[in-house]
Protein backbone atom coordinates (compact mmCIF):
# COMPACT_ATOMS: atom_id res chain seq x y z
CA UNK A 1 0.00 0.00 0.00
CA UNK A 2 1.29 3.38 -0.85
CA UNK A 3 -0.52 6.42 0.49
CA UNK A 4 0.07 10.64 0.74
CA UNK A 5 -1.91 13.12 1.85
CA UNK A 6 -4.81 14.54 1.12
CA UNK A 7 -4.88 17.07 -1.72
CA UNK A 8 -5.98 19.73 0.61
CA UNK A 9 -6.69 20.02 4.46
CA UNK A 10 -9.63 18.34 5.66
CA UNK A 11 -9.99 15.72 2.36
CA UNK A 12 -8.60 12.12 3.13
CA UNK A 13 -5.41 10.46 1.95
CA UNK A 14 -4.84 8.85 -1.42
CA UNK A 15 -4.30 5.58 -0.81
CA UNK A 16 -2.86 2.79 -3.99
CA UNK A 17 -2.29 -0.75 -4.06
CA UNK A 18 0.32 -2.32 -5.91
CA UNK A 19 -0.40 -5.97 -6.83
CA UNK A 20 2.12 -8.00 -8.63
CA UNK A 21 1.69 -11.86 -10.17
CA UNK A 22 3.86 -14.40 -11.87
CA UNK A 23 2.59 -17.18 -14.17
CA UNK A 24 1.06 -20.50 -12.30
CA UNK A 25 4.03 -22.23 -13.66
CA UNK A 26 6.34 -20.34 -11.01
CA UNK A 27 3.77 -20.58 -8.07
CA UNK A 28 5.66 -22.98 -5.90
CA UNK A 29 8.90 -21.35 -6.19
CA UNK A 30 6.96 -18.47 -3.88
CA UNK A 31 6.16 -19.08 -0.28
CA UNK A 32 3.30 -17.63 -0.38
CA UNK A 33 1.94 -20.31 -2.45
CA UNK A 34 2.89 -23.07 0.59
CA UNK A 35 -0.27 -25.12 1.52
CA UNK A 36 -2.59 -24.01 -1.32
CA UNK A 37 -4.07 -26.11 -3.96
CA UNK A 38 -2.40 -24.91 -7.26
CA UNK A 39 -4.65 -27.07 -9.69
CA UNK A 40 -7.76 -26.34 -7.94
CA UNK A 41 -6.70 -22.72 -7.45
CA UNK A 42 -6.74 -21.08 -11.29
CA UNK A 43 -10.11 -19.51 -12.75
CA UNK A 44 -10.03 -18.45 -16.19
CA UNK A 45 -9.93 -14.72 -16.45
CA UNK A 46 -10.76 -12.36 -19.85
CA UNK A 47 -8.45 -9.44 -20.67
CA UNK A 48 -11.30 -6.87 -19.54
CA UNK A 49 -14.62 -7.10 -18.01
CA UNK A 50 -15.55 -5.46 -21.62
CA UNK A 51 -14.55 -8.47 -23.34
CA UNK A 52 -14.98 -11.73 -21.21
CA UNK A 53 -17.53 -13.91 -21.92
CA UNK A 54 -17.86 -15.27 -18.20
CA UNK A 55 -21.82 -15.34 -17.19
CA UNK A 56 -21.12 -16.12 -13.34
CA UNK A 57 -17.69 -13.46 -12.86
CA UNK A 58 -18.01 -12.32 -9.23
CA UNK A 59 -15.25 -9.29 -9.93
CA UNK A 60 -17.38 -8.15 -13.21
CA UNK A 61 -17.38 -4.73 -13.23
CA UNK A 62 -19.07 -3.75 -16.19
CA UNK A 63 -21.30 -5.61 -18.85
CA UNK A 64 -19.94 -7.18 -21.86
CA UNK A 65 -19.80 -4.77 -24.93
CA UNK A 66 -20.70 -8.10 -27.51
CA UNK A 67 -23.65 -9.09 -25.41
CA UNK A 68 -27.05 -7.72 -24.67
CA UNK A 69 -27.89 -7.36 -20.54
CA UNK A 70 -30.62 -9.77 -19.50
CA UNK A 71 -32.42 -7.59 -16.57
CA UNK A 72 -34.64 -9.36 -14.28
CA UNK A 73 -35.35 -7.48 -11.09
CA UNK A 74 -36.87 -10.55 -9.48
CA UNK A 75 -33.38 -12.39 -10.01
CA UNK A 76 -29.85 -11.96 -8.41
CA UNK A 77 -26.84 -13.60 -9.18
CA UNK A 78 -22.89 -13.80 -8.47
CA UNK A 79 -22.56 -10.91 -11.21
CA UNK A 80 -24.60 -7.58 -10.99
CA UNK A 81 -24.98 -8.10 -15.13
CA UNK A 82 -26.76 -10.59 -16.39
CA UNK A 83 -26.64 -11.21 -19.96
CA UNK A 84 -27.23 -13.29 -22.70
CA UNK A 85 -25.23 -14.45 -25.31
CA UNK A 86 -26.24 -13.18 -29.05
Amino acid sequence: MVSQAGPRWGEPPAIHVVALGCDIAHAGDLVYADGLDLEGATVPIGLSCRLCDRPGCRSRAFPPLEHRLALDPLTTGASPYSFTRK
